[in-house]
């Protein structure tokens, strides 16, 4: 899934985009402003304009960004590269860890 945002200055609307890129089919959804949710196949080479998932102020997005992060906080979900930057500083404190050690052993022979 991949979450675009437009912020158009002019206007003082930001736009949210999101498509769903997890199958060999590639798919823009959006809200049809018939209170519904909508799924369009993206043909691949072939223009189409995506259509967005959230249309607001940017005022009122700021707020729902907000909202979100601290939902997210509060719930202790974080992004994937947080993730991945967290195990990465995990292995390398365990790889200190073990050289320490070796080191402690070497240095007693």
């Amino acid at each position: 899934m991949k979450i675009f945002v437009k912020d158009n200055p002019i206007n003082d609307f930001v736009e949210m985009y999101v498509v769903d890129d997890s199958s060999h089919v590639r798919k823009n959804i959006y809200y049809n402003g018939d209170g519904l949710f909508t799924v369009e196949t993206i043909v691949e080479g072939e223009y189409q304009e995506l259509k967005p998932f959230l249309k607001c102020p940017s005022g009122m997005f700021r707020e729902i960004v907000s909202e979100i992060v601290e939902y997210a906080n509060k719930n202790h979900i974080q992004s994937q590269d947080k993730d991945f930057t967290r195990g990465k500083l995990e292995a390398t404190e365990k790889h200190l860890e073990d050289m320490r050690k070796y080191l402690d052993k070497a240095m007693k022979l």
